[in-house]
């Protein structure tokens, strides 16, 4: 995590307990809003760099159930929708070397700031 703290575009999972006690089965930043690139493209990015990732998380709200049945409006729940738009899961695995780590770190901070410009 102190390899991603510093950039200021995205947001780190927030933890409350030791790292040791954490499951750590999913490593889920969020990119914010004031980003230049869009969740959809630095998914894209990170594909094209061989870094898979994962959305997960879609709010209630959205489900097509919860909508349908209690007719859900997406501004009524604007802390879940920004999450929602910006949240990628990034690669965590018990294999995973930190070579492999300081890579998709070192991609992200290319996308970030390349895309700045």
């Amino acid at each position: 995590m102190k390899a991603l703290a510093a950039v200021e575009y995205i947001e780190l999972p927030r933890i409350h307990v030791k790292y040791e006690d954490h499951a750590w089965h999913l490593f889920p930043i969020i990119l914010k809003s004031n980003a230049s690139v869009s969740r959809q493209r630095f998914i894209e990015l990170l594909a094209d760099e061989g870094i898979g990732t994962s959305v997960h998380y879609k709010p209630l709200h959205r489900m097509t159930y919860y909508n349908n049945v209690y007719n859900l409006n997406s501004r009524d729940f604007p802390n879940a929708e920004r999450i929602w738009k910006g949240c990628i899961s990034l690669p965590i695995y018990p294999s995973l070397t930190d070579e492999e780590l300081n890579y998709i770190c070192h991609t992200i901070h290319e996308i970030i700031y390349k895309t700045r410009k």
